[in-house]
């Protein structure tokens, strides 16, 4: 039997008095009240044209402002009135942005909108007019300005959590389908369907009034995907972004970055930016653009190189935004700021002199933060301005005294290691000097000609010139089978077959490579050890071997390698050569058969393929040859022989 209207009516009246209103997080309100404190502060500023305070007070009481004499003196200063105002907006966002509610609730939970969904959460969540007004008034620093909050707070303090009538009336269309229109009613213990009876429509409404008994009307997502999916998607993007970042450096930075230590020194870098990301989200008052962004940036890119730094200058951007509510604004800035820096270093010839680099960290800032304050019209450009030198002067000043120790502990180059590492003192070149004399003497000439040309082409000279003290460290092992130590070495070699020689000669690169990490050689430095020969041929014994088996194996005659992997490798390489080959030729130091030496050097190299992973151009080997042959030729040229003075006999 159907329901009469009335009776259907009933119904709808009584399933919307229960159903629990939606309720959302109005923007609007928002914005009012943010309005309402500009406005506030903009009759602050009318203060200093009023004759006495007196005549102030009262003109604000005429637009409703109940200000003491004394609140109104304090704010007669316009630092006051902009410290005032940047503490309102900060504290009433936040505030309102997490939502804000009114007496009316006595329920323990709401149901707020989120977008296209709603979500059951705890009042406890929110904050109520009471809790809201407490935390505007005691989360001020400036205890002077805390009597004129408590005085003002009022005008301002409005609940933004309000009814979302579009979804409320959703829910309320979702309960009307419930209504049964045919009036029916199950008794307890009814037969409902009989077997082998007939099935009426009046049946099936008892059906399915049951089976809605036993359904949970309930439907809302409970308090975990409030909390636990935004936490579990910021671990996901962050496990995605340092990946791909780990990733890139293996690329990039492979023959630096291969180590655990490196790896651990990533993650703890972008861990340092998360976490004063998070201690400086803790204080609203406090102004975005004062994070030291660029330190753990720019400290990854001073141990390892600046195209690194570029990677995670990105990264970095994407963990901290959803520490600073996704506002772009400030972030921006010190990732502009910071990329340019990057830039910059990328053309410095040494990025650890510190005081060009702080230099070059102010001026990327203020060029970037001046015109994006043009663009968006910023008025408080001024403490803008203050706030983000003063990040970048944190940031530096944590460069200046982290990077060392991180360098020290990494076994990375600093200028400081360098210049103790070519002491004439140094325990290494020491023993060098007694126990392998002549290696020693090849060694600093080597040192001189890279240092010449790392000049010429712009790579880092200090290294290079050490790298060439120290390439040849490994011959103290055994200094008495190199011809430069020992004459009579190519005697020792002739007891011994080709292939033997050519093991004792290669191997004074990986006793280089011990004894540079047992006395705690910079990385940089083993690198040139390890690469100096490349994977080049010992060509006397090779030749040697070749005459007596022709298809003999070429391979075992090959240096180990890896191939120079950075231009002060490629240097010493060369230097080596020249040197070598120039020493060996003692009737044919013009400058023309210098010239010749060098030339042939960089052809053979070229040929052999030993350049093929090493970032050097054409154009720079050119440069090389013209800066290392007067160094060259001032080492080997003849001096003008003097004639021998007479003896005067009496």
């Amino acid at each position: 039997m159907p329901k009469s209207p009335d009776t259907i009516q009933q119904e709808k009246e009584r399933i919307a008095a229960n159903v629990e209103p939606v309720y959302k997080i109005s923007d609007t309100i928002k914005f009012n009240t943010i309005s309402r404190i500009d406005s506030f502060i903009e009759h602050l500023a009318a203060i200093e044209r009023q004759p006495d305070p007196e005549t102030a007070r009262r003109s604000l009481q005429d637009r409703g402002y109940n200000l003491s004499l004394e609140s109104i003196e304090k704010l007669s200063k316009s630092r006051a009135r902009i410290e005032l105002h940047n503490y309102l907006i900060n504290i009433f966002n936040s505030n309102l942005s997490v939502g804000v509610y009114d007496e009316s609730f006595i329920e323990e939970r709401a149901l707020l909108s989120t977008n296209d969904s709603y979500r059951e959460i705890p009042l406890r969540n929110l904050f109520s007019i009471d809790e809201s007004r407490e935390r505007v008034v005691n989360n001020i620093n400036n205890p002077e300005l805390q009597p004129i909050v408590e005085e003002t707070v009022h005008h301002f303090l409005t609940p933004n959590i309000v009814i979302d009538t579009e979804k409320t009336e959703l829910l309320i269309q979702e309960a009307y389908n419930t209504i049964v229109p045919v009036l029916t009613e199950v008794l307890e213990n009814e037969e409902i369907i009989r077997r082998n009876r007939r099935i009426t429509e009046i049946d099936l409404k008892k059906l399915e009034a049951m089976y809605s008994l036993m359904e949970d009307e309930e439907s809302t997502e409970d308090i975990f995907g409030l909390i636990w999916y935004p936490i579990i998607g910021y671990f996901l993007l962050s496990f995605v972004l340092t990946l791909a970042g780990y990733f890139s450096f293996v690329i990039i930075i492979r023959n630096r970055f291969d180590k655990l230590i490196h790896v651990l020194t990533y993650l703890s870098l972008l861990l340092l930016l998360i976490l004063m990301t998070y201690g400086l989200a803790m204080f609203d008052t406090v102004p975005d653009i004062i994070l030291p962004f660029a330190l753990p940036v720019i400290l990854f890119a001073l141990l390892f190189n600046p195209p690194s730094g570029f990677i995670v200058n990105c990264i970095g951007l994407f963990l901290v935004l959803p520490f600073l509510h996704w506002n772009i604004s400030a972030l921006s800035v010190l990732f502009l700021a910071t990329m340019l820096l990057l830039i910059i270093m990328t053309r410095l010839k040494d990025n650890h002199d510190f005081l060009v680099l702080s230099i070059s960290c102010l001026v990327s800032f203020f060029v970037v933060a001046i015109t994006v304050s043009l663009l968006i019209q910023n008025v408080h450009v001024v403490d803008f301005l203050f706030y983000g030198a003063l990040s970048c002067i944190i940031s530096m000043a944590g460069i200046i005294i982290i990077s060392p120790v991180l360098e020290k502990n990494l076994n990375l180059t600093n200028k400081i290691i360098l210049l103790q590492l070519q002491d004439n003192n140094n325990p290494l070149l020491k023993r060098m000097s007694v126990e392998a004399p002549g290696t020693y003497n090849h060694s600093i000439m080597v040192g001189n000609l890279a240092e010449s040309a790392a000049v010429a082409i712009g790579a880092n000279a200090l290294l290079a010139k050490v790298g060439g003290l120290y390439h040849d460290i490994g011959k103290l092992t055994e200094p008495e089978m190199f011809v430069e130590n020992n004459t009579k070495a190519p005697e020792l070699h002739n007891q011994k077959d080709s292939y033997d020689s050519t093991v004792t000669i290669r191997n004074h690169v990986l006793s280089g490579i011990t004894l540079a990490k047992k006395y705690k050689l910079p990385q940089q430095v083993i690198d040139i050890i390890r690469q100096h020969h490349g994977i080049s041929k010992v060509s006397f014994f090779y030749q040697k071997a070749k005459k007596t088996d022709p298809d003999v194996d070429e391979k075992k005659f090959r240096y180990f390698g890896p191939k120079p992997r950075t231009k002060e490798a490629v240097l010493v390489m060369i230097a080596d050569i020249v040197e070598s080959t120039a020493k060996s030729i003692s009737d044919q130091h013009d400058e023309e058969s210098l010239k010749k030496i060098i030339d042939d050097t960089i052809e053979k190299i070229i040929n052999d393929k030993q350049l093929s992973e090493a970032p050097i151009t054409l154009k720079e080997l050119e440069t090389i040859k013209s800066f290392m042959l007067p160094i060259i030729v001032g080492i080997y040229q003849k001096r003008v022989e003097y004639p021998k003075e007479k003896s005067n006999s009496i």
